[in-house]
């Protein structure tokens, strides 16, 4: 490694859930899930700077092994940067590998935050890949998903990305085929959803609720079942797909920009719609790329004055595809 300044970078892209089944509450907080990941074309780029003479860095410290490391990120965060997941997972690899260094992290964010994206986990897995390149350790692949998992649940998906059936916490990552090319019109709401409060909310929303214990059986055979289901639904037409995402009713029923943004996007032609993760962001599907940019554009112009002015204002359209890989170096 070279003494002076040295320079990575790489991009990382965003998800979107599929389906999403969420189990009940374990005894230690946790909530099982099931649901197909796809990367899609939604990024955040990255560049990692590093130095070893002492004379560069951040004030945010932390050390490991024997050596201290310094970290100091750089974005447009809606958190402070030291509350990051890119600084969380500089501090667990510095630590973790007793490495003393200086780290600049500067981010250009693209996917939004708390809109159900993944886009913190993205920037975490595509940091320590860079971490893993810059340093030259040699973490394999379980290793540096071991790394990425204790600094969130569904870090380990975006090592690789493309079409995934994530289970478990969402460690548990079963690559599948690639989705077809289909396309997606994405709407990033004016509002954001923090994951917690969603899952909490959603527990206080099953309370009393029956038919919900049945649903949420998550024993090993049942979650061969589930599995089989989503494999099954994929080979299916759009319109035909029946996948539900747990977070709908509660999030419908807080939320009733929803119901309207649903009824919008399936106005504009989309084959199926959903909210992907615990929100904010809602997408509509189309038969290919091509189709999603033309309701985008349809949208854009029926907004100019009107309700669906009014409902879109603030709002973020995003015409976007499956993606393969949801990292990039470079």
């Amino acid at each position: 490694m070279a003494d002076m300044d040295n320079r990575l970078g790489a991009t990382a892209f965003a998800k979107i859930n599929i389906g999403l089944r969420i189990g009940p509450r374990s005894s230690d907080s946790y909530h099982p899930i099931m649901s197909l990941f796809q990367s899609v074309s939604l990024s955040d780029h990255i560049v990692l700077r590093w130095w070893e003479d002492g004379d560069r860095g951040g004030t945010s410290r932390g050390g490991g092994g024997g050596k201290e490391g310094e970290v100091v990120v750089v974005g447009d965060f809606d958190c402070p940067p030291e509350a990051t997941t890119l600084y969380k997972a500089a501090m667990v690899f510095l630590r973790g590998l007793g490495i003393g260094a200086r780290l600049r992290i500067e981010v250009d964010k693209g996917i939004p935050a708390k809109a159900g994206l993944g886009g913190g986990s993205a920037d975490a897995a595509a940091l320590l890949v860079l971490l893993n390149k810059a340093f030259s350790t040699g973490l394999g692949p379980g290793e540096i998903a071991e790394l990425g998992l204790s600094v969130g649940s569904d870090v380990p998906f975006f090592f690789n990305g493309g079409t995934a059936l994530v289970h478990g916490r969402g460690e548990l990552i079963e690559r599948l085929p690639s989705s077809r090319e289909f396309g997606i019109l994405l709407i990033q709401p004016s509002f954001g959803v923090a994951t917690p409060w969603a899952y909490g909310a959603l527990d206080s929303y099953r309370a009393g609720r029956r038919g919900y214990a049945d649903l949420c059986q998550w024993d090993a055979r049942a979650v061969e079942a589930k599995k089989r289901e989503i494999v099954e639904e994929l080979e299916k037409p759009l319109s035909d797909w029946g996948f539900v995402n747990d977070f709908a009713p509660l999030l419908y029923r807080e939320y009733p920009a929803y119901g309207r943004l649903d009824l919008l996007l399936r106005s504009a032609g989309a084959a199926f719609v959903s909210i992907s993760g615990s929100g904010s962001s809602i997408y509509g599907l189309f038969d290919n790329p091509e189709k999603a940019l033309e309701a985008k554009e349809r949208l854009l112009e029926a907004a100019v004055g009107g309700a669906t002015g009014k409902l879109l204002y603030g709002m973020g359209l995003h015409a976007i595809k499956p993606l393969e890989t949801s990292l990039r170096l470079g």
